[in-house]
């Protein structure tokens, strides 16, 4: 039996289970295949498992007539790039924009059009460089953000989508960089530095947070192991640290590194237990810091307040959250401590003072730097 004998379904089941080159030379066999191979459903099938498409657009959103014409439009924008590495970068887009329209649209609103082919050559040829593929194709999806100076102003250490200038702190080990142009093997280190901080926003490593100004993403990590949490007698301490890479100073004798660290404290919502008493709020009055580069010592701090205050926790209230900083000779170490806490207030102490330990959270460099 021959395939001109074979029903049209079957030949569409066929057909789908094809890639588009195949489908292309089946196509050219006769009239009824290239009917066969123009049914839509088809291309709709293969704009969704390569594209993740649910509606025929182009790779700036333009809607278009048949989800055919969507694909070849989208191998004929990107005819000069490998296909794995096109449908790898837009993954990782996708996962940031949709994670962005979900809980933070007021930053995927700031992603500009994407980039096109002659934007970034005449970028390369002011830098007199030659741009990776994974960062070309990176930004002939989006062309950078629109951010207004007031929001970069929002946070210390977050921006509106939390993207920061990159600088080359990635796995050096993973980078690899083929110059032929049908490898697909291709990933720089801003391909996988966008892939790492889209897989954190998934996961929660990193969260929103209410600013002065606005929302902002923190960039402090709020999830173990990068984040220590201690709860004692209800004041809960969660603590986490950054490297502030513009501030290395590999030259300098005593303060190389320069770590941000963040600490968040609340108090939980049976309040303050102390020795089977409960107290509906309690203040902090003393700081203890040790702060360690590897196992060594270098700084043991005692003092009262926090940057000049003395938070009153409450339960159910907003947490009080802080960010200081420390330097240290080498790129590891640790900190650790406790704060002081007068049950009631200051002005009026309804109980002993307790010690409201800060669990060890380390400082160490990591392999990606946001």
């Amino acid at each position: 039996m021959g395939l001109e004998s074979v029903g049209d379904l079957a030949i569409n089941v066929i057909l789908k289970k094809l890639g588009a080159e195949d489908i292309a030379r089946v196509a050219c066999a006769s009239k009824r295949f290239r009917s066969s191979a123009s049914e839509d459903t088809l291309w709709m099938n293969l704009c969704f498992h390569e594209l993740a498409l649910t509606q025929p657009q182009d790779h700036l959103g333009n809607l278009l007539p048949s989800f055919k014409e969507c694909y070849q439009t989208w191998r004929g924008a990107f005819s000069m790039y490998p296909w794995s590495l096109v449908r790898r970068v837009k993954r990782c887009w996708d996962r940031i924009q949709t994670w962005l329209a979900n809980n933070f649209p007021e930053a995927e609103a700031t992603l500009c059009k994407g980039a096109t082919e002659a934007d970034i050559e005449e970028l390369e040829n002011v830098l007199k460089v030659k741009l990776p593929l994974p960062t070309r194709i990176l930004y002939r999806f989006h062309n950078g953000q629109e951010i207004a100076k007031t929001d970069l102003e929002t946070s210390t250490f977050g921006s509106s989508l939390g993207l920061i200038d990159i600088i080359p702190c990635v796995p050096h080990d993973l980078i690899h960089l083929h110059q032929e142009v049908n490898s697909g093997e291709q990933q720089d280190a801003m391909l996988l530095w966008l892939e790492e901080h889209g897989h954190r926003l998934e996961h929660g490593v990193i969260k929103l947070r209410d600013e002065v100004n606005g929302r902002s993403i923190n960039l402090f990590p709020e999830e173990p192991p990068f984040c220590s949490t201690a709860i004692t007698n209800g004041v809960k301490v969660c603590a986490s640290a950054l490297v502030i890479p513009e501030l290395i100073d590999l030259q300098h004798d005593f303060e190389k590194y320069l770590f941000a660290y963040s600490i968040r404290m609340s108090l939980e919502p049976q309040g303050c237990i102390i020795n089977g008493m409960t107290f509906n709020s309690c203040q902090l009055h003393w700081r203890h810091w040790i702060i360690r580069a590897n196992d060594i010592v270098v700084s043991d701090v005692n003092g009262e307040a926090v940057i000049g205050q003395f938070p009153l926790l409450r339960p159910g209230a907003k947490e009080f959250v802080y960010q200081s900083c420390t330097p240290l000779p080498i790129s590891s170490g640790s900190i650790e401590g406790s704060f002081t806490f007068i049950p009631g207030r200051l002005a009026e102490p309804k109980g002993d003072p307790f010690l409201a330990t800060v669990a060890h959270f380390p400082l160490q460099l990591p392999e990606y730097i946001f």
